[in-house]
């Protein structure tokens, strides 16, 4: 009840001062909380997201229509001050993200929404401005990506395809055999992709490790 009144509070004032957020940061650190916290699920809050970018999608069309072409200025680039406050909450959000994921059994997707409220959370940043270096294609590339991959797993053959190989000598569930073939394959479709279709087979405790690994020196040979 708290969340949602200082979001709607946020809502109406526009901000939270003495925050740097907007109606958006405020939103997305609402939802953050109430998942992280655990007042959610993951899966309760994937439906209002997809009914709330459907409707939003209609309310664009609908207010553009006809009128999708357009000049857009481009603004003058100037250099980025480095903000030693700024690196240095970065720095100390990761390092305590990566100990938690190391000594913990906390999940991992909350331990990083989590961190990513705190990073949100600022004075000096606004939340447009953090929020607006996020690349849309990138996440749109990782929706996508979701889908395709759900699809293929909901039909069983990742499992077959898994069983056979076992049954021929070859566990790609093993660390060496997972981490040959995401190798092989990130250099074939690129790293994130290889691992979204992997996933199925990262059972093993180190698979994790195994993928990151396997997989991150592909983003830098492609």
């Amino acid at each position: 009840m708290a969340v949602f009144a200082l979001v709607y509070l946020g809502m109406m004032l526009g901000s939270l001062p003495p925050l740097a957020l907007d109606r958006t940061g405020i939103a997305v650190l609402g939802a953050i909380v109430l998942i992280a916290s655990g007042r959610i699920g993951l899966g309760e809050a994937a439906v209002p997201t997809v009914l709330g970018l459907g409707a939003t999608w209609w309310v664009i069309r609908a207010s553009v229509r006809g009128r999708w072409a357009g000049t857009t200025p481009v603004p003058a680039a100037h250099d980025v001050r480095f903000d030693r406050w700024q690196t240095a909450k970065g720095l100390i959000v990761l390092g305590v993200v990566v100990v938690l994921f190391l000594v913990t059994e906390w999940p991992r997707e909350i331990v990083a929404l989590g961190a990513a409220g705190v990073l949100l959370v600022s004075r000096q940043t606004a939340s447009r401005d953090t929020l607006g270096a996020l690349d849309g294609q990138l996440v749109l590339l990782f929706m996508g990506l979701f889908v395709v991959n759900q699809a293929f797993s909901s039909n069983g053959l990742p499992a077959r395809l898994l069983t056979d190989a076992a049954a021929h000598g070859v566990d790609l569930r093993a660390p060496g055999a997972l981490f040959a073939l995401t190798a092989v394959l990130s250099n074939v479709v690129s790293n994130v992709p290889a691992v979204m279709l992997l996933l199925p087979a990262a059972t093993h405790p180190q698979a994790g490790a195994v993928l990151a690994l396997s997989s991150t020196p592909a983003s830098a040979c492609r």
